[in-house]
């Protein structure tokens, strides 16, 4: 589901091929990297661009984990 806060709608919208499970979120806002929604888990990451509706396969993270967090600092996971 996607949510525009400008319009307070809610839709559904493009799903990633890869099935998430224990997987953690971070939102880049396109100031610094490009406008993105990472969806990490425990061995993969998915980037979705929310401009052109287009899910992506992104760098892995080094290590598999699980259980873990995601922040975002001056647009970098």
């Amino acid at each position: 589901m996607i949510y525009d806060p400008k319009t307070d709608i809610w839709s559904v919208d493009t799903r990633p091929s890869i099935g998430k499970l224990y997987g953690v979120i971070g939102v880049t806002t396109g100031v610094y990297a490009p406008q993105r929604v990472y969806v990490l888990s425990e061995n993969s990451t998915s980037g979705y661009d929310t401009v052109n509706d287009v899910w992506s396969t992104a760098k892995a993270i080094r290590t598999p984990r699980f259980s873990f967090g995601v922040a975002v600092v001056d647009d970098v996971l």
